[in-house]
């Protein structure tokens, strides 16, 4: 049997530091290079399935921040079952970031038929978040939006692994829905209507 496969994505300014968790996430620790149009990792995982453990994988699309991308990524994007909004918790405003990706996800997909995850990187940088206006201002959005937010350092892997299975469980939804799809597929038997007619031999009455 086939392994399933969830696609997501994370979007982000460039520079934000999207690539560098991606590598957290495998825990590679090379210097990333920027970004161009995009790229993608494939993820392991596992979900309990009727008593059992299934594995699944997650192909994680890395994107560039640069607006010029966005239409050749934009065919990926609109597959994607999960989506990972990130931006600074240091720099800019970051409603203009939150706001800008949501409605670029909103343009080519139905918003309430995927996961989102906000996160804010750059923790290391904030001596204490609940001082920090960047969380503060998204955070209070995400509640009102009922949006699961976290926090991050992808510099210093804080929390990493923490989003990580945050990211396995939001995908976990479709590939218990692939198993179910692909179970009642097994299960449904067709009956064929039966071709047999009565028939009177020699003449039509």
């Amino acid at each position: 049997m086939r392994t399933p496969s969830v696609q997501a994505c994370v979007l982000g300014n460039m520079s934000v530091g999207k690539t560098r968790l991606l590598k957290k996430f495998l825990n590679t620790y090379e210097n990333p290079r920027p970004t161009i149009g995009l790229d993608s990792v494939i993820l392991d995982a596992n979900v309990t399935y009727k008593g059992s453990q299934r594995p699944f994988r997650i192909r994680l699309f890395d994107t560039a921040g640069q607006e010029r991308y966005f239409s050749t990524i934009e065919s990926y994007v609109k597959k994607c079952k999960v989506i990972m909004i990130c931006y600074s918790l240091t720099e800019g405003n970051p409603m203009d970031v939150f706001s800008k990706w949501l409605v670029k996800v909103k343009n080519v997909m139905d918003a309430d038929k995927i996961k989102l995850l906000i996160v804010g990187l750059k923790a290391d940088l904030v001596e204490n978040l609940l001082q920090c206006n960047n969380f503060l201002t998204v955070n209070r959005e995400c509640i009102k939006r009922n949006l699961n937010h976290m926090t991050c350092s992808s510099i210093e892997g804080d929390s990493s692994d923490t989003i990580l299975e945050k990211l396995k469980t939001l995908a976990s939804t479709f590939a218990v829905e692939t198993f179910d799809s692909n179970r009642l597929t097994r299960s449904v038997t067709v009956t064929l209507p039966s071709n047999t007619q009565d028939t009177k031999s020699g003449g039509c009455c």
